[in-house]
């Protein structure tokens, strides 16, 4: 195939995040538009309205939409990090699985840990917890859906010392698989 250079030009819509968000069009299929205040990017598909639409950033393979893409194939990172989220203890302590993937809480006093929206059945989920006993160490509860080794919780951390637990779940949270990965770690 012979280079050639060809007279037309490509253009791209572009309008500001708010005057598309107003607007709100259905974009053609493959139609790319850019919001010219943030730099991103959409493409339609004939029939999605612009506030429906994920928005694109420039991947290591190309456009991924930045909104929950789905990518088949292998990936291998150079780095991963997750959302850490540090909890306050109260008698009922819940960790939002919506919002991190490793979460600590130092107790301040008697604890049950509540489980709060993990992702749908068929999708894996797994999370670390530690948690660091106060000098005068309290109780933890688990909830009744995380299976142990042998059907029993480990024992909580001792005075002042910290334990990290990790858990994993693939059914919606109906079971949770509780391991501990350390015990006496401060």
């Amino acid at each position: 195939m012979e280079d050639r250079q060809v007279a037309d030009k490509i253009q791209i819509r572009r309008d500001t995040a708010a005057n598309w968000t107003s607007a709100n069009p259905v974009l053609a299929q493959g139609e790319l538009a850019l919001e010219t205040d943030t730099s991103k990017l959409k493409a339609g598909d004939g029939t999605t309205t612009w506030t429906s639409l994920g928005y694109y950033d420039l991947g290591t393979a190309g456009y991924l939409p930045s909104t929950n893409p789905v990518v088949t194939g292998s990936i291998k990172a150079t780095t991963y990090q997750e959302t850490y989220i540090a909890n306050t203890t109260g008698a009922t302590t819940t960790l939002d699985l919506a919002t991190g993937t490793n979460f600590s809480v130092t107790l301040s006093e008697n604890t049950t840990f509540v489980f709060s929206n993990p992702p749908a059945t068929g999708t894996a989920y797994s999370f670390t917890l530690v948690i660091t006993q106060p000098a005068s160490a309290k109780t933890i509860a688990w909830p009744s859906s995380v299976d142990w080794a042998a059907a029993t919780a480990p024992d909580a951390p001792g005075n002042s010392e910290v334990n990290a637990y990790g858990f994993m779940t693939r059914d919606g949270g109906t079971t949770y698989y509780g391991f501990l990965g350390g015990a006496a770690l401060g």
